[in-house]
């Protein structure tokens, strides 16, 4: 049987439950490499599973070494002018869009933009030019604005959750959609309540 670890991993900081090889051992809030259905992507751990009964949405690999840092800043790097270049596109394009952030996996193979409320209207064409700039796979999603109530705001994670491939919030382990959406704000903190 193998076991399992919470792991915090991407842009919204979402918690899933992750497979560990039977001997692996990790300390709590060791940052480490996990395979995902989206790619190499880092995480921190969280905490054991106690009861194993969460379905595992990867596996952690490894923890993170002096070389696999030396990698992070060079893709912060890379995030940072991926930003100024979807910026640049957007304001070429007339749109009223917000880029909000940009999160390039740990593998290199996939670039996420991160837009408030929704994504360009334009946004294949602008996709495609960037893939192209990038050389990599780009994908646009959409953060929705909360909408006050905690239901509504749990229906908002619950859309952008599902939209970016990490899993609902019914698979988000450790949190529920309300502390997703606390944390979306505190990360985010120009996206106001309505």
């Amino acid at each position: 049987m193998t076991k399992q670890l919470f792991v915090r991993i991407g842009v919204l900081g979402c918690v899933h439950a992750m497979e560990i090889a039977d001997g692996a051992d990790f300390p709590s809030s060791a940052k480490v490499v996990c395979q995902t259905d989206r790619g190499l992507e880092i995480g921190e751990i969280v905490s054991a599973v106690q009861h194993p009964d969460h379905q595992p949405v990867g596996r952690v690999l490894r923890e993170l070494t002096a070389k696999d840092e030396s990698r992070l800043a060079i893709l912060r790097v890379r995030r940072d002018s991926a930003m100024r270049s979807c910026r640049q596109e957007i304001k070429l394009s007339r749109s009223d869009s917000r880029l909000i952030d940009a999160e390039p996996l740990f593998d290199g193979n996939s670039l996420y933009f991160y837009f408030a409320d929704q994504v360009p209207a334009l946004g294949e064409p602008m996709r495609l030019r960037l893939s192209r700039a990038y050389r990599t796979r780009v994908e646009f999603r959409p953060i929705p604005r909360q909408q006050g109530s905690q239901e509504k705001a749990a229906d908002s994670v619950r859309l952008s959750v599902a939209s970016n491939g990490c899993g609902s919030p019914d698979r988000c382990a450790k949190c529920g959609a309300a502390e997703i959406c606390g944390r979306r704000q505190r990360r985010y903190p120009d996206q106001q309540r309505k």
